[in-house]
């Protein structure tokens, strides 16, 4: 649908795991903790919210790390750190559990 729809929109999956230069260090030191991070992302193209970086993080105070915790969906109007900008967005989060 975002490749064909019009509107602002974006979807995000996060994933909670360590970054990448983490991972490299996790195995001679202290574990660090695992984040919510950005796995995968598509936006329409009328998208003007910039870049979403791979990988990156999510605030713990999040509505998409409330969803997460709680297992239960969360929605609202929150800023999301693009580490570059932030943006304000509405928020649709609900947590997925893929795996067996």
């Amino acid at each position: 649908m975002l490749n064909y729809g019009t509107g602002n929109c974006a979807l995000v999956m996060w994933h909670s795991v360590l970054k990448p230069s983490e991972l490299k260090k996790s195995r001679s030191t202290i574990q660090p903790q695992k984040k919510l991070r950005v796995s995968w992302k598509l936006q329409t193209q009328d998208w003007t919210g910039g870049f979403i970086p791979k990988d990156k993080s999510i605030s713990d105070s999040s509505l998409i790390a409330q969803a997460y915790t709680s297992g239960q969906a969360r929605s609202g109007i929150e800023a999301i750190d693009l580490g570059w900008t932030s943006i304000q967005c509405q928020i649709e989060a609900m947590p997925v559990h893929w795996g067996i």
